[in-house]
């Protein structure tokens, strides 16, 4: 599944509020609560999930992009939701660099297969520093989700799923 698959317009957050890591998936939780993909009996498992992962290492990857992410038994579909921080936050990336785009991604337990792939699409899609800088230019959520999606389904992209057979 592609992110521009999981995500839709109500789970997308173009001026993050957040300064802190935690600020950032406890914000980005509660999005999808109100966008109705987790229930609020699902928040604190799946906010547990997230910052137990965060944990046991940073989810900065580099260039300014964090993929915080984990998996619980307590949801039966993939979620996910992206934020842009306009001043940036720091997340002990390696690199140094404050992180503005935060993706989270929450995946059932028991589709683990699912989200090495998911991972691995979303850390290739975030590479390219013109689409890193086109995401952080945009302010409306349609737009965001618009350019993943454009992305996603350019000879590019599609042709590094292809070679590590995540696509047929």
């Amino acid at each position: 599944m592609l992110l521009g698959e999981i995500l839709h317009r109500s789970v997308i957050q173009p001026n993050l509020a957040a300064h802190s890591p935690t600020a950032a998936i406890d914000e980005l939780v509660s999005l999808l609560v109100r966008a109705g993909d987790l229930a609020p009996h699902q928040r604190d498992a799946v906010r547990k999930a997230v910052l137990d992962r965060e944990a046991a290492g940073t989810s900065a990857m580099s260039d300014g992009v964090a993929l915080p992410h984990g998996t619980t038994d307590r949801i039966k579909n993939i979620v996910g939701a992206i934020g842009i921080s306009h001043t940036g936050i720091d997340f002990d990336a390696q690199d140094g660099e404050r992180v503005r785009i935060v993706i989270l991604l929450v995946v059932p337990r028991n589709e683990f297969h699912t989200y090495v792939r998911n991972l691995a699409g979303i850390a290739h899609l975030l590479e390219d520093k013109s689409f890193r800088e086109s995401l952080l230019s945009e302010r409306d959520p349609d737009e965001v989700l618009a350019l993943i999606r454009r992305e996603e389904h350019g000879p590019a992209f599609q042709g590094m799923m292809k070679r590590l057979g995540f696509r047929d």
